[in-house]
């Protein structure tokens, strides 16, 4: 360990030693400078023999980071809060310490107490910069990063006048620092910077910034404090990551005790240490497990044998458990069951050992009960401690130690007990009273969920629902309601649950789609009551409430909705009237999916299919087909890789009943017109559009594969390859014309390895046109993975790889050949703008309402997206933009607009004169200097043609 017995006074040693003495009677090796009055140099040496992580031989630099750093949890600490605060401009700009660097590879020392892995972003201008943003933030292990050799001197001169210019801050005024801790974490950040100087051997600049630090600082002590906690809570997190790294339990509890003792000062989880060090000398004498018998129940053998497979796992694992679990749980509800705020704490998705124990209810709550005080050790951590290796710990200084302990034991991170587990599902179980939160003693804890088994013993699962509605804690109030919206009617109850939703601040929409679908007539006053208060909210200011509704539509759409609900009407007769005109496609479907999102049950797909086959027009298959596989995606009743859910809907088998369904679909419609094409966003036959819906329904995981391979390919090939997958999967086929994907290290994949190591943009080009699927797939992987691409393909982000065009109305195979002779293998610039601006004025007649997105990132492995679009799909595109239009004249001609945060520049000069475009043009990049201005580097090339439907200017 860094830290030794010798500091056993830790801060009040520390006190003494950043108690001011005058620079001639300091212990210095060099001439005291003239503008330091004061040394602290006994403190910082104190510092350094604490552990403080020393900077001696290492330089000094100025680091650009990815943003996402400054609010990972893994390299935060408490202090780091003072981050949210306008006020301070201490950290704008990072600073660290170069510990090795060779060929762009190099190692920093970072806020003081982290060691990071960086390699050298590629150097770009400031055109590129602007074009195509900063690059992405990590290759493999290594943060992309730029970095600068800096002077102390020169930093701490700007620290010390900036925070001079603090002075007046209310943050630094004393009376705050009473109830506030924020203005303390910034001088002890700052204090941290001195002390990593000192180390350095700047010892002149780092008094100079100590003084500055203390001149400031309203309480000295509160401000060591701080800085001891950092320190602390640095070497805490090593010791608690090498215990996962050797699993020797005893060493670290010796680290845990050593800290105590070196620390019993500033470090905010002082008492927690303490407590955690009892509770590992428990696991480590606890050789037996003892199961405490019970005068009213007894321990459940099933949930016993599932604690002890815990105990054999040494996988991360998850104490996520749905809120108020002791009420049953809905079979349909999953991860993205979310009310219409977005949360879902009554649904958190456990995990198998987790389900498997809360399915249990009561008898579950029983046998957690006697395990409260297993003092055993799990191997496994908590999967959430991996992202997080610093504790967070806030609390009352009049706390008496023992509540302290408990509080700071439950915040750190630590290695779980058989008893952690009890303690965090019962937790989840029941509305745990306390004053403090969660934070409760293991003895309160069993007499409360011993007690409250004694009250609910007779109560109905409502009558339980019923109380979570008297809670505080919202997420058992939401627990509350959710079970009771799909419950047996009751009049009384009914009348809590409709106040609750006319009356609550916040109305989740969702939740009263399950209410009224599970209520049927009943709810018909509910309904009229909730119209009103709908739309007496709609001229309130709450936003939150305003993106609610537009989600739905609107108040007038989403009670319409609900009134289709209170109709017993099953799904079939909701698809039936919408086939026999009696209502819209957009109201039918609208009230179809309300009623499958409030009981997923309800969705039979061969049921829709058969409504989908009923539609003579393609279009109106296609239109159904779009809407079943968003539906069907949002709420996980197909293959969605970003749910929790995912293995589960990964691959599907059909009924004999869906399999001629969907045989059936991929037969129709040899031809198609050109507005049944644009609704197929740019998949050309209708055979390829309806395989891509069968993949999704039956092999997902191949789906989301071949959708990136797909794009390596022309059309014809990609429609052989997704027509004959689904032709296999619907049993018309023996075999796949998809190989499984060739495993690293295969001789497929080492050739096209090697092949592609020396590849530029031009020649991956040609590779990908006359490569096997099975090398596309390896190519894909390849490129995908920023630490297999080959150097010398760093440039694709900056080319255009495959232009997106559509080939339907005036829109020719020839138009798409000229833009792929135009745009291919070429680096986005001003050059490419001009062409594609050319390109529009000579076919200004024959495409009207056409638009060209290029945009950064989109495109094959990263590239830049040249993408297509006219017709109603442009101007839909438009209006998503939301131009602001104002400002140019007619709009009626061939016209670039670069869109960037906060503001829009517009290139509308007539394509033939050149002069005048190219000084607009240079223009227009040239204001797209300022990196922190722009938007991805965006650019829209737009040609509008004089018609009243596509007038944008009119619109203003």
């Amino acid at each position: 360990m860094p830290f030794t017995k010798s500091a056993l006074t830790t801060t009040l040693f520390l006190l003494v030693g950043f108690i001011p003495v005058p620079a001639e009677e300091a212990e210095s090796n060099s001439a005291p400078a003239a503008e330091v009055e004061v040394s602290y140099n006994k403190a910082f040496d104190q510092l350094l023999e604490l552990g403080f992580p020393s900077c001696e031989g290492l330089q000094l630099v100025k680091v650009s980071l990815p943003d996402d750093l400054a609010y990972d949890d893994k390299y935060s600490i408490g202090y780091l809060e003072c981050y949210s605060f306008d006020e301070s401009k201490l950290f704008d700009t990072e600073y660290a310490w170069l510990v090795n660097e060779e060929d762009g590879i190099g190692t920093i020392r970072y806020r003081e107490f982290f060691e990071l892995d960086l390699k050298r972003k590629k150097q770009r201008g400031a055109l590129m910069k602007f074009l195509v943003g900063s690059g992405n933030d990590s290759d493999g292990n290594h943060k992309l990063a730029d970095w600068e050799n800096a002077e102390p001197g020169k930093l701490v001169s700007s620290m010390s006048k900036q925070l001079k210019s603090l002075k007046s801050n209310n943050l630094f005024v004393a009376r705050t620092w009473e109830y506030n801790d924020s203005g303390a974490q910034i001088c002890a950040r700052c204090l941290a910077m001195a002390t990593a100087i000192y180390s350095a051997g700047y010892e002149k600049e780092a008094n100079q910034l100590a003084s500055a630090i203390f001149a400031l600082a309203s309480i000295n002590d509160k401000v060591i404090d701080e800085l001891v906690n950092m320190l602390a809570e640095s070497q805490y997190s090593e010791s608690y990551q090498k215990y996962y790294e050797d699993n020797d339990l005893l060493a670290f509890r010796k680290s845990v005790d050593l800290l105590a003792e070196t620390f019993p000062r500033g470090w905010k989880n002082y008492y927690g240490a303490q407590l955690l060090s009892a509770k590992i000398g428990l696991g480590l004498e606890s050789t037996e497990r003892k199961i405490p018998a019970h005068e009213k129940f007894s321990a459940d053998p099933e949930v016993l044998a599932i604690i002890d497979q815990l105990l054999a796992r040494t996988d991360d694992i998850s104490l996520s458990a749905p809120t108020g679990w002791i009420l049953p749980q809905d079979p349909n509800a999953n991860e993205n069951s979310r009310n219409s705020y977005g949360y879902s704490s009554r649904h958190s998705q456990p995990q198998k050992w987790a389900s498997e124990i809360i399915a249990k209810r009561r008898k579950a709550l029983e046998t957690l009960i006697l395990l409260v005080d297993d003092p055993t050790i799990l191997k496994a951590r908590k999967a959430a401690d991996r992202s997080n290796s610093w504790s967070q710990s806030y609390y009352d200084d009049d706390m008496p130690a023992e509540d302290l302990a408990m509080q700071q034991y439950d915040a750190m991170l630590r290695p779980l007990s058989v008893g952690d587990v009890a303690q965090s599902l019962i937790k989840s179980a029941l509305p745990v009273q306390s004053s403090r939160g969660d934070e409760i003693s293991s003895s309160a804890l069993i007499a409360y969920a011993e007690q409250w088994l004694d009250s609910n013993h007779n109560r109905s699962d409502s009558e339980i629902a019923i109380s979570f509605l008297q809670q505080e804690n919202s997420d058992f109030v939401q627990a509350g309601l959710t079970y009771l919206c799909s419950a047996e009617y009751n009049e009384s109850h009914d009348k809590a649950i409709q106040q609750y939703f006319l009356l609550g601040e916040n109305i989740d929409l969702n939740l009263i789609q399950k209410y009224v679908s599970s209520r049927k007539a009943k709810a018909s006053t509910f309904v009229t009551k909730l119209e009103a208060e709908l739309k007496s909210r709609e001229s309130s200011d709450d936003r939150s409430f305003e993106y609610r509704m537009k989600q739905k539509g609107g108040v007038d759409k989403y009670i319409d909705a609900l009134k289709s609900l209170m109709v017993s009407k099953p799904p079939a007769e909701m698809l039936a009237e919408i086939q026999a005109g009696k209502v819209s496609l957009e109201t039918g479907m609208n009230h179809y999916w309300t009623a499958i999102e409030s009981d997923k049950s309800q969705f039979n797909q061969a049921e829709y299919l058969k409504f989908v086959v009923g539609y003579q027009s393609a279009e109106g298959k296609i239109e159904s087909l779009d809407v079943l596989i968003e539906k069907c995606f949002n709420l996980n009743l197909i293959y969605n890789p970003y749910s929790d859910d995912r293995e589960q809907t990964k691959n599907k088998e059909l009924s004999g009943e869906e399999r001629e369904l969907w045989r059936s679909l991929m037969k129709c419609h040899s031809t198609l017109t050109p507005s049944e094409l644009e609704k197929m966003n740019g998949v050309l036959h209708f055979d390829t559009y309806v395989a891509w819906c069968v993949l999704w329904f039956v092999d997902g995981d191949t789906a989301l594969r071949m959708m990136s391979v797909a794009n390596l390919s022309s059309e014809e090939e990609s429609r052989s390859m997704i027509v004959g997958h689904a032709n296999h999967l619907l049993g018309d086929r023996a075999d796949s014309p998809v190989p499984d994907p060739p495993e690293e290290g295969s001789d497929i994949y080492n050739e096209v390895t090697s092949e592609v190591s020396t590849m530029n943009v031009d020649q991956l080009i040609t590779y990908i046109n006359t490569a096997e699927l099975s090398q596309k797939m390896v190519l894909d992987e390849i490129m995908a993975d920023e630490t297999k691409r080959p150097e010398s393909l760093s440039s694709i982000s900056e080319s255009i790889i495959k232009p997106h065009a559509p080939i339907w109305g005036n829109f020719t195979s020839e138009d798409k050949k000229d833009l792929e002779r135009l745009l291919v293998g070429k680096v986005f610039d001003q050059s490419v703008l001009k062409q594609m601006h050319h390109w529009f004025f000579e076919r200004r007649d024959r495409l009207p309402n056409t638009i060209c997105v290029f945009m950064k990132g989109h495109g094959l492995f990263g590239s830049y997206t040249a993408y297509l679009m006219h017709g109603k799909q442009a101007e839909e595109y438009l209006d998503s933009l939301e131009l602001d239009m104002s400002d140019v004249s007619g709009f009626k001609q061939v016209t670039a607009v670069s869109a960037r945060a906060g503001e829009q520049l517009f290139l509308s000069v007539p394509a033939g004169d050149d002069e005048a475009y190219d000084k607009k043009l240079a223009e227009m990049f040239g204001d797209a200097s300022d990196e922190a201005n722009a938007q991805a580097g965006s650019f829209y090339i737009v040609y509008q043609m004089k018609s009243e439907n596509f007038d944008r200017s009119s619109k203003e």
